[in-house]
């Protein structure tokens, strides 16, 4: 077992005795091809947080419902338990986006000191359905937590490690995609936003810790749950303030691709300094925020542009791909910046409406209401 993101080091767990905390946590859950673990728990440790957050990745979502409903009906509610792993599987895709919650899950033994939580959440979902909005950024529900550091855990159990199948290699396919197409996806969209902003507006330079925020805040800007209070306004803020050393390793690697291979941005500007000239060496996580110069010509903004998701794009562009190149050459950055803000947004609009329908249909009241007036109270007590 592995785990692919960094930890504190203040953890009292390296990252295989984490993964195997992990592990310990989902025992009791039917064999599933992958599993990672998410939110505040993992970026925000001095942030108290209710649950560990896991999505669980399967092959068939409505076989896996069907074992564990028998091996564990406590984590279903009454409803579902009625009507079955069939009901399950068709709320959680045509009305919700393709992933099933159970949730105040008891962690049997928790290790209080390596995590506050005494329970935890877990998202179940097909590995064709978080493949594809990882690719396509259908619908940023999956996309956007893998835009930001997890920690991987397979479905291995100890007894089962001398069996042929080799189940990591499903958990490391998706490290990948996710990597090649995910993260640099959510760098270039962070880079074309900030062309846009205020702060950026009639210069070429852009602070790191901006882009972060930019990146964390693509899957909840346009969440439904803002309105009613239910959602931490400032939560992109606050996880890169928690997460910053993880963020700046997560994203290192697509840094250097668009350094080296685009060619769009150039950076290791340190804020103190008075020169933006580059150095040649990489950065090591221990340095200071970095000032990034990056090339507004519509030969880099084509570039950007082609980092996005195909889905995503047609979306932006109302179907029509052949306006990309119109707009890459004529639109200023303003206007690119607007336009694929407002795509995401609408995006995670009707994503986050869905999947709370989905979720206040498949959840006993008691723990819609209980989940809903913790995450309110949270957000407003400041």
């Amino acid at each position: 077992m592995t785990s692919s993101s960094h930890t504190d080091s203040s953890s009292p767990l390296n990252p295989r005795r984490r993964a195997l905390y992990h592990s310990h946590v989902l025992r009791r859950l039917p064999k599933f091809a992958s599993a990672f673990a998410y939110g505040a728990s993992i970026l925000t440790p001095n942030i108290p947080s209710q649950m560990l957050d896991y999505i669980i990745v399967v092959d068939d979502a409505r076989e896996w419902h069907e074992v564990n409903m028998r091996l564990n009906p406590s984590h279903y509610s009454r409803v579902l338990r009625l009507f079955g792993a069939s009901a399950v599987d068709a709320v959680s895709n045509t009305i919700g986006v393709g992933v099933h919650f159970n949730a105040y899950v008891d962690i049997e033994t928790p290790n209080l000191e390596a995590f506050k939580q005494t329970r935890y959440k877990y998202g179940v979902v097909e590995r064709r359905t978080i493949e594809r909005d990882v690719e396509g950024w259908d619908n940023l529900f999956l996309a956007g937590r893998m835009q930001k550091p997890y920690e991987r855990v397979m479905g291995v159990r100890e007894e089962e490690e001398d069996d042929d199948d080799n189940d990591d290699d499903n958990g490391l396919a998706l490290d990948a995609l996710n990597g090649k197409k995910n993260k640099r996806a959510a760098l270039a969209y962070a880079l074309l936003v900030s062309r846009g902003s205020g702060k950026s507006k009639g210069t070429t330079t852009v602070e790191e810790r901006d882009l972060y925020e930019t990146i964390a805040n693509l899957s909840y800007d346009g969440d439904i749950r803002h309105v009613f209070g239910a959602e931490d306004a400032q939560k992109a803020r606050r996880i890169v303030d928690g997460s910053f050393e993880k963020m700046r390793e997560w994203y290192e690697e697509s840094f250097r691709d668009f350094r080296d291979s685009l060619d769009v941005i150039d950076y290791d500007v340190d804020l103190d300094s008075n020169s933006l000239s580059s150095s040649s060496s990489s950065s090591s996580p221990s340095q200071k925020p970095r000032v990034l110069t990056h090339d507004h010509s519509p030969q880099a903004t084509r570039k950007l542009l082609a980092m996005l998701p195909p889905p995503f794009l047609e979306t932006m562009v109302a179907g029509d791909l052949r306006k990309l190149d119109m707009v890459s050459r004529e639109a200023n950055a303003e206007t690119i910046a607007r336009s694929i803000r407002e795509t995401s947004r609408d995006i995670v609009r009707k994503s986050s409406l869905r999947q709370s329908i989905s979720a206040a249909l498949t959840t006993d009241v008691v723990k819609v209401v209980t989940y809903a007036y913790q995450k309110f109270s949270k957000y407003r007590i400041e």
